[in-house]
């Protein structure tokens, strides 16, 4: 008495308009997990964080980085997510300067001529205005400190 009959047209287009409904969402459902911000600022915050001068690499996996003093992107083509960091402020290093050099393991006295140009060279990267940078795959991170100029270096 309640039942609806099997070969009623109504029951054929609200099952056919259901599938549709269905095949639309799992269309829209995305191909592959968002990228992770929460890895790279925990290597970060595991190196800042550290008692004694550190360093630290972190294999990214998204298309690029963002780094700023007290966080960190990660965009891949259809997402982007960011995690703030708990020791911070970090110093933002690019590609081709004197303090990517000293990331990548020069001694800062070795590659500056005294501590207030080091000083002033974490200052301007500092400032420095952001952007996007292409990952090459991994997150640098060195703690450096050199008589009154100490600061974290991450780069990628």
């Amino acid at each position: 008495m309640f039942d609806s009959p099997a070969d009623a047209w109504y029951v054929w287009i609200g099952l056919s308009l259901l599938g549709a409904a269905l095949l639309g969402i799992v269309t829209q459902l995305p191909d592959a997990p968002p990228p992770d911000a929460a890895g790279p600022a925990n290597a970060v915050d595991a190196v800042a964080g550290g008692r004694h001068a550190g360093t630290g690499t972190y294999p990214i996996s998204a298309d690029a980085v963002w780094i700023e003093p007290h966080r960190i992107g990660v965009r891949t083509d259809d997402e982007t997510a960011f995690e703030t960091l708990a020791y911070g402020p970090v110093t933002p290093v690019r590609e081709g300067t004197l303090l990517w050099e000293v990331l990548q393991g020069a001694r800062p006295d070795h590659v500056f001529e005294s501590t207030e140009g080091f000083a002033r060279a974490i200052g301007r990267a500092a400032e420095r205005e952001r952007a996007w940078r292409s990952a090459p795959g991994a997150l640098d991170v060195r703690t450096v400190s050199w008589e009154d100029a100490d600061a974290t270096l991450v780069g990628a």
